[in-house]
């Protein structure tokens, strides 16, 4: 039998693979530069509201703030499951990739999983909180012993246990969506097939997962602190250049710095977001056909 994907084979793999293909995973992010546009508008109104503007206005203000945190929450879905078929596709994995009625149906259910996935994390992270909560209580009312001793429990038993909880449930269900995507399982099955494919294996699983994982956070990272700085210094420039600058000079450079900042962090996003899923999909191709 096949044995599991070595952690160099998996660099390998996922580099070869955004190379060959980076051009076409910046036009499925294209999605996201659109989906941003009312999140920035949404972010920049307030600066030019006056304080006293009415309630009808700021109502209206929060629900066109909403209004965009759904469209970038529909539009991430959309792009997660576009970048998972075209993957696969590429690698050869799936003959084709989905009717936009077959990727409506995907993205409901990615959907709903997700928000089970995260019901289930926040339930695993209960103990603790409770064993604050227990505490604060304790401190401001004075309360029995058994209260503090039952914070204490919860808090330093129960946080420990739930942080591995969290831990060991969140790397395995990072592997659900692709179940979910490329074997068109339930969100039950789904989250089935992902223990499944874990069993035995975590640990194997944590030592491929965590490298690649860390080295891309860590070069995102960099890419956007240098991209904060660039714009901070063009900006600085700009205000040296212009003597004596105007206020509106000023509103014009500081929007220009707010507008252009939002859209590199999208543009980030487009160009780091493919190798998360690239690991991630191969690892999980490797978790497959391995598995006993």
């Amino acid at each position: 039998m096949a044995s599991l994907i070595t952690l160099g084979d998996l660099l390998d793999r996922s580099v070869a693979h955004y190379e060959k293909n980076w051009r076409h995973f910046l036009k499925v992010g294209s999605v996201l530069f659109l989906a941003y546009i009312p999140s920035v508008i949404a972010k920049l109104l307030p600066r030019y509201l006056p304080a006293n503007t009415s309630t009808l206005v700021n109502l209206s203000l929060n629900v066109f703030q909403t209004v965009a945190g759904i469209v970038i929450t529909l539009a991430t879905i959309y792009y997660v499951i576009r970048l998972i078929q075209t993957i696969s596709v590429q690698a050869g994995t799936e003959a084709r990739g989905l009717t936009p009625r077959e990727l409506g149906k995907k993205a409901l259910a990615f959907l709903a999983l997700n928000i089970v996935i995260t019901l289930a994390l926040v339930l695993l992270a209960t103990p603790p909180i409770l064993g604050v909560v227990f505490f604060i209580i304790d401190q401001f009312t004075k309360g029995s012993p058994v209260l503090s001793m039952v914070g204490t429990f919860l808090l330093f038993i129960g946080g420990p246990i739930s942080i591995f909880s969290i831990l060991y449930w969140g790397l395995i269900l990072r592997f659900a969506p692709y179940a979910l995507v490329l074997e068109d399982l339930s969100i039950v099955k789904t989250i089935k097939r992902a223990r499944e494919l874990a069993k035995g294996r975590w640990w194997s699983m944590l030592a491929l997962y965590i490298l690649p994982v860390v080295l891309i956070t860590f070069i995102t990272f960099v890419f956007n602190g240098l991209a904060y700085f660039v714009l901070r210094y063009v900006a600085a420039l700009l205000t040296t250049v212009v003597p004596d600058p105007a206020s509106w000079a000023r509103e014009v450079i500081g929007l220009f710095g707010a507008v252009a900042y939002e859209f590199i962090q999208v543009f980030s996003v487009a160009i780091f977001m493919p190798m998360f899923v690239l690991v991630e999909y191969y690892l999980f191709e490797s978790l497959r056909k391995t598995l006993k």
